[in-house]
């Protein structure tokens, strides 16, 4: 079972990667990790952002997780036609 230790490190990890990724950037995306699964939440501009965020935070914590839980919300940009 991870410590709290193992935690800390684990989200700090995801945060950093997270934070150079631009599929996240300007965005304020929620990490949890509860029983070896991360949670995800927040809003994401389109669906390969919302891909893009689970696969980041999957490589960075490959092998020592159980899984993602991807809550993340896709903000759809409504455009009006002419």
């Amino acid at each position: 079972m991870p410590t709290d230790s193992d935690l800390a490190r684990w989200l700090q990890t995801i945060r950093e990667r997270l934070d150079v990724a631009s599929a996240s950037r300007g965005r304020d995306i929620d990490i949890v990790v509860d029983h070896g699964v991360v949670l995800l939440t927040g809003t994401v501009d389109n669906q390969q952002c919302k891909d893009d965020i689970e696969a980041i935070v999957r490589a960075s914590v490959h092998g020592l997780i159980t899984g993602v839980e991807n809550r993340l919300t896709v903000e759809h940009a409504q455009t009006e036609l002419p």
